[in-house]
């Protein structure tokens, strides 16, 4: 059976590891990589885990598992070769309603880890429903292929112009089209100035410029600086550069309003 994907906030949410081997490892730097703060959990652990727990968010106790090292947990990984420890695990996630993943283990899973390309904000994920790992791993390949850095540039971009916009152009159908136009003037050549959002957003409301800001409160149109990576405004130019690296008429691929 397919699984529901439902994409949830981890950051600074405890999430706990028991199992200290190389595929504990692969978990943590997973977990990490979305700045959960995570509890691992083992008597004996690999160099890899060790190293990792020298790390900030990430907290070792080198002992059996105990029930308690559950509490307050927003998910749970089990990922040992002893098959009681992980089935206990497993019982106890469920009992207290937490979302529990048992590496190898389908049945003993709530949930499973998919396969995913990660590119800053844009995160794409692949699952079988734990029927084939290897299919989900080449599916992941592939899309690594197809989705490059500058996409999570482009999303953490335009959000820095996200609330800007909202309130410039109420209208839906305007307000996608102007994201729809936003978006390609960045992906033209990765970046994006305060003069070609004015610009689209008149071209779009039929409004200009001196009008729109009294409509908004004189507020002027400014995209927000320092917001992610990709908000540092150039004060010579007035770009908004980064730094690293179908719907209805108001709705996004994503669920939010346009």
């Amino acid at each position: 059976m397919a699984y529901f994907p439902l994409y949830v906030d981890i950051e600074n949410k405890k999430c706990v590891v028991v199992g200290g081997g190389r595929i504990a490892a692969g978990k943590i730097r997973q977990l990490a990589s979305f700045g959960a703060d995570i509890t691992v959990v083992a008597p004996a652990v690999c160099g890899e885990v060790r190293a990792l727990a020298k790390e900030p968010g990430i907290l070792l106790r080198q002992r059996r598992f105990a029930a308690e090292d559950i509490a307050d947990a927003a998910l749970v990984v089990a990922a040992t070769d002893d098959g009681e420890v992980n089935r206990l695990v497993s019982a106890l996630c469920r009992e207290a309603k937490i979302p529990v993943n048992v590496v190898d283990e389908k049945e003993l899973c709530s949930f499973y880890f998919p396969a995913i390309v990660h590119r800053g904000d844009v995160v794409v994920a692949v699952s079988t429903g734990g029927d084939s790992p290897a299919l989900a791993a080449r599916l992941r390949r592939e899309l690594e292929t197809c989705v490059p850095e500058r996409y999570g540039m482009a999303a953490e971009t335009l959000g820095a112009f996200r609330e800007t916009v909202k309130a410039q152009v109420p209208q839906a159908a305007a307000r996608k089209r102007v994201f729809e136009r936003l978006l390609e003037l960045f992906l033209a050549r990765d970046a994006l100035s305060d003069e070609e959002v004015r610009a689209v957003i008149a071209e779009e409301t039929g409004i200009k410029g001196e009008e729109r800001d009294s409509k908004a409160g004189k507020k002027g149109i400014k995209g927000e600086e320092g917001h992610g990576s990709c908000g540092k405004r150039n004060r010579d130019t007035g770009e908004v550069e980064n730094r690293n690296e179908r719907k209805s008429a108001g709705t996004g691929a994503d669920g939010f309003v346009y």
